[in-house]
């Protein structure tokens, strides 16, 4: 599998391409309510929040609360072009959370 090693200043964090079974691994994670932090690690990023970022690298969510805006968007994309079948399944999730709230609003 494919890793891509970033440097940001005195440490290293190793994005990891995931497999088939780790990406399934992680969505019966969030199925289970297992993966949702707080609303700031949940916003840090447009497309996705630090738990998940941390699931595809070599740190933990917390070690990523370190870094800027910037080197954060370094390292999701660096996972992007690795990993593009999660955030694939991210944005289709996304959206189906965002239909059910629209018939939600229409029917209440």
């Amino acid at each position: 599998m494919q890793t891509i090693p970033l440097s940001f200043d005195q440490h290293t964090i190793t994005v990891r391409e995931l497999s088939v079974r780790q990406i399934r691994d992680w969505y019966q994670s969030l199925v289970a309510g297992e993966l949702f932090g707080d609303w700031v690690q949940e916003t840090a990023l447009e497309d996705i929040g630090l738990i998940d970022l941390a699931y595809m690298t070599d740190a933990a969510p917390g070690d990523l609360e370190d870094l800027t805006h910037a080197q954060l968007l370094e390292l999701a994309t660096a996972a992007r072009s690795i990993n593009p079948g999660i955030f694939r399944l991210r944005a289709q999730i996304r959206a189906c959370a965002k239909e059910i709230g629209n018939l939600l609003e229409v029917n209440a």
